[in-house]
């Protein structure tokens, strides 16, 4: 298993299966938004990372069907105090539709309810690197140079939105030579858990190991599961315990998973340790 460059990863992943997403905007008559962005099998990185894979939002360059409008996607964005929505705008300076700022209000005419919203209306416009409108339209990515190893820290993960990270252009460090990443036993494993997000139009990550997803109280509230996406992987790889798969409501809508069954290892077993489902190394029965 290697951790190499962002921009190889990326283009292997986007031949992968994933969740699709549905942009909450839709155009009127006039134009018609870019194609959406492919689904990556999982997040960024050496390891086979946990992601929301495809995004309905519209891709960069989309052409814009609201001429009357793109006058505002120029407009410097005006930012205030004030309770208001969370609202999206145009930065003319880099072509990027951004989430606003948090707690404060978009005064000028650039803004928009959403990213799809921005990328239709602004003729080139892309989405920044970790905006999004819902959970699909993000991966898992580092902060680092280079991938998520199989044990990396919680703390070195990143969401990013999946149109850029998927078309390389999420590239910290530049073209970089990454080392392998180290051989780590299922047991000891994490960036499997780590699941993206999208709250307030930008993407984040939550650690799965700290939600009700897998709190237990006794080993049988525990199952395992290949992968923490919206159809468990065919093939084995990137196991996880959990004692519920709640995070996936309203996540995987009209999802069409394929008929099979991974194999899991038979070493491997869910186990309740203290509080939180875990997956356990045990020699087979017999040696």
């Amino acid at each position: 298993m290697r951790c190499v460059r962002y921009g190889l990863t990326l283009v292997v992943l986007a031949a992968g299966s994933a969740c699709g997403g549905e942009s909450t905007f839709t155009p009127g008559d006039g134009g018609s938004g870019g194609s959406g962005g492919s689904g990556g099998g999982g997040g960024v990185g050496g390891a086979s990372m946990a992601g929301g894979g495809g995004t309905g939002q519209a891709g960069a360059g989309a052409t814009s069907g609201a001429s009357g409008m793109t006058g505002a996607c120029d407009t410097p964005p005006e930012f205030s105090l004030g309770e208001c929505p969370q609202m999206v705008y145009h930065d003319p300076e880099t072509g990027e539709c951004r989430p606003g700022a948090l707690h404060k209000c978009l005064g000028s005419p650039n803004r928009f309810s959403s990213i799809a919203e921005c990328l239709w209306v602004c003729p080139g416009s892309r989405p920044a690197t970790d905006a999004c409108d819902a959970p699909t339209d993000c991966i898992v990515g580092s902060t680092g140079c280079c991938g998520l190893c199989p044990d990396a820290p919680f703390d070195t993960a990143k969401g990013l939105n999946a149109v850029r990270a998927l078309a390389g252009d999420y590239r910290p460090c530049g073209n970089v030579a990454c080392e392998p990443c180290a051989e780590v036993p299922p047991a000891s494993q994490t960036s499997q858990y780590y699941l993206a997000t999208c709250a307030n139009h930008q993407c984040g990550v939550v650690d799965l190991r700290t939600t009700a997803s897998t709190a237990c109280e006794i080993n049988d509230d525990c199952f395992l599961r290949n992968g923490i996406e919206c159809c468990a992987a065919c093939t084995p790889g990137d196991v996880v315990a959990l004692s519920s798969t709640d995070y996936l409501v309203n996540r995987c809508v009209d999802i069409g998973c394929p008929e099979c069954l991974g194999e899991i290892p038979p070493e491997l077993s869910p186990r309740c340790i203290a509080g939180r489902c875990a997956v356990v190394e045990e020699a087979p029965t017999g040696s």
